[in-house]
């Protein structure tokens, strides 16, 4: 985690040094979502290692997701405008 290698990376890297023993990548994911890599005394905010990934510990959304921050409720049909504003008989219609 120092040199900020993904678990991919570590897994090809022991698999190119022909060691006595490989770990699947998937493996490596468990363990720092388990917590087995983080440091002792880490506040409850601060996740440790999992704040290190390239998602930094977010979850994906799922196919049928709807984004519902930043948008705007419409109050008012077009349907409901007054017939003044549609032959624009005032200023600002």
């Amino acid at each position: 985690m120092k040199h900020q290698w993904s678990p991919e990376q570590i897994s090809s890297r022991l698999k190119f040094e022909n060691l006595s023993f490989t770990i699947n990548y998937n493996t490596i994911y468990r363990e720092i979502y388990n917590g087995r890599f983080d440091e002792k005394g880490l506040s409850h905010g601060s996740q440790g290692v999992i704040r290190k990934l390239r998602h930094r510990g977010k979850s994906r959304h799922t196919k049928n997701y709807e984004e519902r921050r930043g948008k705007i409720q419409i109050s008012n049909l077009i349907t409901d405008r007054p017939e003044s504003a549609n032959n624009r008989e005032r200023l600002g219609d």
